[in-house]
């Protein structure tokens, strides 16, 4: 399995990473995840809920009831049903405090085995679903299914960065003041 190296501020994962999933199913994961998924050789169904949850409607997620593991369908999807899908779940950083995310890409062998998406929103009134992209793989998906990794090294901006260096060394240089 080939892994690709990229950095990413969060603030630019639109223009560095999509490029490179448009036309691509895959899963996304941490960086701890896919230490996980490589030391067992395969993506695991989360059914049983043993995994940390990308979101707080991962519980009734479609594709946890059936055993399957959530995948997101690029291969035709236009840039209206991608914006759509980022809206409703953001697939480019769903973890919102983690150092690394993996997207781990589908090889051709494993598509014909996809359940797709409208099979899925046949049961959008109880069960959680993102239009248009998330398809799933039944069950246990062997690492032998997959093309490429692409892992994804992250820069979360600080808690200060918003602020100017300028207006800070102002700010200590009055406090230094007050404390003499």
């Amino acid at each position: 399995m080939r892994v690709e190296n990229l950095a990413s501020n969060t603030g630019e994962l639109r223009d560095v990473v999509l490029p490179h999933l448009l036309g691509q199913v895959f899963h996304v994961t941490t960086g701890t995840g896919l230490h996980g998924i490589q030391r067992s050789g395969a993506i695991v169904p989360n059914s049983d809920g043993r995994f940390p949850w990308s979101t707080t409607q991962s519980p009734s997620s479609y594709g946890r009831s059936i055993a399957g593991v959530c995948l997101v369908d690029l291969r035709t999807a236009t840039r209206e049903v991608i914006d759509d899908a980022l809206d409703r779940y953001y697939f480019l950083d769903p973890f919102t405090a983690t150092r690394v995310n993996a997207f781990i890409l589908l090889g051709a062998p494993a598509l014909n085995a996809l359940v797709p998406n409208h099979v899925g929103r046949g049961n959008f009134e109880r069960l959680v679903v993102v239009p248009n992209v998330e398809v799933w793989y039944p069950g246990r998906l062997s690492l032998r299914l997959i093309d490429r990794v692409i892992r994804v090294k992250l820069k979360r901006p600080g808690k200060w960065d918003h602020m100017n260096l300028a207006v800070l060394e102002e700010i200590f240089a009055q406090r230094k003041a007050r404390e003499k």
